[in-house]
């Protein structure tokens, strides 16, 4: 987890993960990438947002995880001070032999996946923890046929400590 703090622009704040898993590993034993999606649901930094558990399969993976947080920049009303967070999540996969996963659901990640949305933060500030909102949307080669099927509406809860 690494961050660039601005004077002038906020912050942005990016994570990098992979993995590789060799030989004949049993799909128990092979890359689900986090994803936490429920049409509502609480929001959870460094997740895939709108990915269905278990909907794709990897031996091999890589994910990007990019947040810019404008801290209190944009907006600001006496002490009532809410972040905009942006947020775009990026992961790109491989499975050498999808066939020898049989009676198993799943796609591959060899086309990349992609959501990118929005948090706003501190909408309600109790100075142990706030509360806000944020909305992500997911794009590119594995979007839903359904376009509300792709959106996934998030409740941001983030502790002091």
């Amino acid at each position: 987890l690494h961050t660039i703090n601005t004077n002038y622009a906020g912050s942005l704040t990016w994570m990098l993960s992979g993995g590789i898993a060799t030989g004949a590993a049993p799909a128990s034993e092979l890359f689900a990438t986090n994803g936490t999606y429920a049409m509502f649901t609480i929001y959870a930094p460094y997740t895939f947002g709108t990915m269905r558990a278990n909907e794709f399969l990897s031996d091999r993976f890589a994910s990007l995880f990019l947040t810019w947080d404008f801290k209190d920049l944009l907006v600001s009303f006496g002490k009532w001070k809410p972040q905009l967070l942006l947020v775009t999540n990026l992961l790109y996969g491989t499975l050498k032999h999808p066939e020898e996963h049989v009676n198993y659901d799943f796609k591959t990640l060899d086309k990349g996946y992609y959501e990118s949305g929005f948090v706003i933060r501190k909408l309600l500030n109790m100075q142990v923890y706030d509360l806000g909102v944020g909305v992500m949307y997911r794009y590119g080669s594995y979007h839903l046929p359904k376009v509300g099927d792709n959106f996934a509406c998030k409740i941001s809860l983030f502790y002091a400590f």
